[in-house]
């Protein structure tokens, strides 16, 4: 009985292990070495470098099934904002068990990557896999880094306005006649406040 438990022990080990290897050889062989994969649990999104140029959503559109269909909202942030196209996926409409999306990359016009310091606006190319075997697609992102706005000159002369108007003075800076005559009574009766 010990040696029929042990012998079958023995061959679902060798199973197991047979199967992890026959795995890894079906990864290595779908990479194909033109891709490097990473992938990021968090977001559940992956980041891919893939030599190959993929359609966009509107060209595959007719092969996909409504639920891997992938959207993307335009971003409006400022200069200094943080910002992780590769991991923020706000405004990335998917559903996680149909596609797999990874982030490719995020540029301008001119090729420069995306950096929140300079204003401009940039595409974040995003590649998406269905699970289902359909075609594979790009879904580009658009993020504006806008310029901060200086404050006005109009808004620091009413801040500075309101805090330098003296209550005691009339509009041509005299001192007001009223506000001396209660003084000088306050003088007469003994009471006198100094306010320094």
């Amino acid at each position: 009985m010990k040696i029929k438990k042990r012998f079958i022990a023995g061959a679902m080990a060798l199973l197991i292990g047979c199967s992890t290897l026959f795995n890894a050889a079906v990864t290595v062989s779908a990479t194909d070495n033109t891709s490097a994969e990473t992938t990021v649990q968090e977001g559940t999104i992956e980041t891919a470098s893939t030599e190959e140029e993929l359609p966009e959503l509107a060209e595959v559109l007719d092969a996909l099934d409504a639920d891997e269909i992938v959207t993307a909202e335009e971003v409006n942030l400022t200069v200094g904002d943080t910002f992780d196209p590769a991991k923020d996926l706000s405004g990335v409409t998917f559903d996680e068990s149909k596609v797999k999306v990874s982030f490719k990359e995020a540029v301008d016009d001119n090729g420069q990557k995306f950096d929140t310091s300079v204003a401009g606006t940039y595409h974040a190319a995003y590649c998406v896999e269905p699970v289902s075997g359909h075609p594979s697609y790009q879904v580009i992102r658009r993020i504006i880094v806008n310029a901060a706005e200086p404050e006005t000159q109009s808004q620091q002369d009413q801040g500075g306005q309101n805090d330098t108007e003296d209550e005691g003075s009339g509009e041509d800076g005299e001192a007001d006649p009223e506000a001396e005559e209660e003084i000088e009574a306050m003088m007469d009766d003994g009471v006198f406040l100094a306010v320094v």
